[in-house]
């Protein structure tokens, strides 16, 4: 479980910071990054993240918010880097709420034993 967290904050550093080593490319409209994010958000829910992991499922769903505000505030790059972080945090809680399933289905397992 830390190495999974360790390599997600990793991955989520990554995210940040690669649009800004990049930082030549025009700035395009993250329409698509947005949508790909709602569905990070369903593909969590659908594994039970509202039951195991309700707080990453609600960082999130935050971030995605404040994504959708950026882009009608027409702050592109804050949308991307927020939409970017709501998907790292739907990630997580979707692969929290599949390790705390197989922890309980464990536990159950071995009490029956």
């Amino acid at each position: 479980m830390k190495v999974i967290r360790q390599c997600l904050v990793i991955g989520m550093i990554l995210m940040i910071l690669w649009p800004a080593a990049c930082g030549g490319k025009k700035q395009l409209v993250p329409v698509d990054r947005i949508e790909a994010v709602k569905a990070a958000i369903s593909q969590a829910k659908e594994n039970e993240a509202e039951t195991y992991a309700p707080l990453e499922l609600r960082f999130a769903e935050q971030k995605l918010q404040k994504a959708k505000i950026a882009m009608q505030e027409r702050d592109f790059e804050k949308a991307l880097e927020l939409a970017e972080e709501a998907a790292a945090d739907a990630k997580f809680a979707e692969t929290r709420s599949r390790a705390e399933k197989a922890k309980k289905l464990l536990q159950e397992m071995r009490n029956k034993n």
